[in-house]
């Protein structure tokens, strides 16, 4: 059976969830064998004062002991009114900004429940509202003493920094550092505190001690390692420095300090553009080169620079370091503007890889780099004409048509998409004639001579394929004009005299 101080603190907590409306949001289940209410999650914002529960702190030690408020006693009952009065004027304070107020209700409720952790929490909580981070902190503290939880450390530390941070704000580093050597808190954002405080009181070589401690825990720690590349600066480490701020930009390009940073390096590296452009025109490719170097070293990914080495590189046939510094440069090609130039490159550098492997006959592996290009610059019909002068090489003359003709619908029937389609359905003709398709071959013999009407092999191949089908008049006109054509052509030649000797009415029937 329950004594009568168990049964008092188990009424008091019901007095309070009735009250608050919610479940106690920090309770730590590893102390409380209440498998009912659910653990709050560490990452959990604090709440307001108003949904904080106020919950006895020998809720643990009476888990599982029924109480009914009419088993009280009536002192112990006009206790708990008394807590339930206090608590809902509170409230009525907090919502009106009356903080002071409010607090004062608050240790009201402390003085009828000493040890309970909420109140202690939601004090501090108030305490917060008007920027007293001090007493915040040591109602905080109080409560992780009575109900220890990863929320209530996580908050601490939270403060702990932001008092450190007021305090080095205020001109007070000294202070700030003697505050942070008591707290004995080693997370990486306290040695960046540490490293502030030990520049604004002049201990630069402290400064970047505590610096290299943080970037060790954090390396990706945006306002240390800015920090770090400011104190490059001022011992003349200018490299060093910015080398600290394109790391930065890597982590985080939008950040102002960056931005600034750019904008300082962005108008330096543009004098060493246009001198590599200069040299370029004046074919001076070594010193080009040089102004590049240069320009880097100043703005490391200037997607610029990188454009114009990687078309150098290109040009040299040095593809792999081409499309390595096309990468780089991708990386921040939006940001500057510059995503068609990035995409053209590429797909410039794929494609003339691809003629490379057309001109070593390595054809499948040329028609790879061709649909590489292709992803990047899809209406270039250039491209197109290239893939499918690979198919042609490998006898596959279908796919080589719809390639020319995409490319035709790109760019208009040129002389060089002429030549090509000509050259096609020729082929197609003769493969077709070869299989004694006769009338196949003599609709792409005349596709061919759309494209070009001048070569006279064309007419012989058509007219030969008019013979076979007894056109014979077709025939005898195709000869003819084979021969006009090219009067070396002597298989023209040869028909021609033969059907001249056949019965002269066969000539005149189609």
């Amino acid at each position: 059976m329950a004594d009568s101080s168990q049964k008092s603190d188990k009424a008091k907590q019901e007095v309070y969830r009735k009250h608050s409306g919610a479940n106690d949001p920090y309770q730590d289940t590893s102390q409380n064998d209440d498998t009912s209410q659910s653990p709050r999650k560490d990452d959990e914002p604090i709440k307001g004062v108003s949904s904080v529960v106020i919950q006895s702190q020998n809720n643990t030690d009476n888990a599982g002991v029924e109480v009914s408020l009419s088993e009280l006693t009536p002192l112990e009952r006009i206790q708990l009114e008394k807590i339930q009065t206090t608590i809902q004027r509170a409230k009525e304070f907090d919502s009106m900004g009356e903080y002071e107020k409010a607090l004062a209700e608050y240790s009201k409720v402390q003085f009828l429940d000493k040890n309970n952790a909420d109140v202690y929490i939601v004090k501090a909580e108030l305490y917060l509202k008007m920027c007293d981070f001090g007493s915040a902190i040591s109602h905080y503290k109080k409560a992780n003493s009575l109900r220890p939880s990863s929320y209530l450390e996580e908050r601490l530390s939270s403060l702990y920094f932001i008092k450190g941070l007021s305090m080095i704000d205020g001109g007070n580093c000294f202070e700030a550092i003697d505050f942070m050597d008591d707290i004995h808190l080693n997370e990486g954002k306290f040695n960046y505190l540490r490293a502030l405080a030990f520049v604004g009181a002049g201990e630069r070589e402290r400064a970047f001690t505590e610096l290299e401690g943080c970037l060790e825990k954090d390396a990706n720690n945006v306002e240390a390692r800015i920090l770090k590349a400011k104190l490059l600066w001022t011992v003349d480490k200018t490299f060093e420095g910015n080398n600290e701020f394109w790391k930065v930009q890597s982590i985080a390009p939008n950040h102002p300090d960056v931005i600034e940073f750019l904008n300082i390096m962005t108008p330096k590296s543009e004098v060493y553009y246009e001198a590599a452009v200069k040299n370029i025109f004046q074919n001076n490719i070594k010193r080009a080169y040089e102004n590049i170097s240069e320009g880097l070293k100043l703005y490391h990914d200037s997607t610029k620079l990188l454009l114009l080495r990687a078309s150098l590189l290109r040009k040299s046939e040095n593809y792999e370091k081409a499309l390595s510094d096309l990468e780089k440069a991708s990386k921040f090609m939006h940001t500057q503007g510059l995503e068609n130039q990035v995409k053209i490159q590429i797909a410039l550098t794929y494609n003339d890889m691809g003629i490379q492997l057309f001109r070593r006959e390595q054809y499948n592996d040329a028609i790879t780099l061709f649909n590489e290009a292709l992803n990047f610059l899809e209406k270039d019909p250039g491209v197109y004409i290239n893939r499918g002068d690979c198919y042609r090489e490998m006898g596959k003359h279908q796919p080589a048509l719809a390639d020319y003709h995409h490319a035709l619908d790109l760019a208009g029937e040129t002389a060089q998409l002429k030549a090509r389609l000509c050259l096609v359905h020729n082929a197609l003709g003769i493969e077709l004639f070869n299989k004694q398709d006769y009338l196949g071959g003599q609709i792409e013999f005349s596709r061919a001579l759309h494209y070009n009407d001048k070569m006279s092999d064309l007419y012989l191949n058509r007219g030969k394929s008019s013979f076979e089908l007894q056109s014979l008049k077709e025939a005898y006109e195709d000869f003819k004009k084979a021969y006009e054509l090219d009067p070396t052509n002597h298989e023209a030649n040869q028909y021609l005299q033969n059907m001249k000797s056949m019965p002269s009415q066969s000539t005149k029937n189609s």
